[in-house]
């Protein structure tokens, strides 16, 4: 298990060598989904869920894995990417939206 104070105030993450990856990973069942699922479908399921990443299944076999990046490039490739705001507009955006 990773302990609180792991990361360092420079950023990195400080975990001890002898730490396996099955301390750190989700044990609950897994979200999973098939190829022919509806994106919008498997958005909801990941917003509702808090799920950044669901592996694609074929059966029992996977096939791929859909992460919140991946959704996003869609996202912006079916739409275009617009001309990126300045961050301080962007911020004052945000803090509008919850005035």
């Amino acid at each position: 298990m990773l302990a609180r104070g792991a990361l360092a105030k420079d950023g990195s993450l400080h975990v001890e060598p002898h730490i396996l990856v099955e301390h750190a990973m989700t044990t609950t069942p897994l979200e999973t989904c098939e190829a022919s699922t509806d994106v919008g479908d498997l958005v909801r399921t990941m917003t509702a869920k808090r799920i950044d990443a669901i592996p694609v299944v074929k059966g029992l076999r996977l096939v791929g894995l859909v992460t919140t990046t991946d959704l996003l490039t869609l996202l912006l490739e079916d739409h275009g990417m617009p001309e990126p705001l300045p961050f301080e507009y962007r911020l004052l955006e945000d803090v509008r939206a919850y005035a």
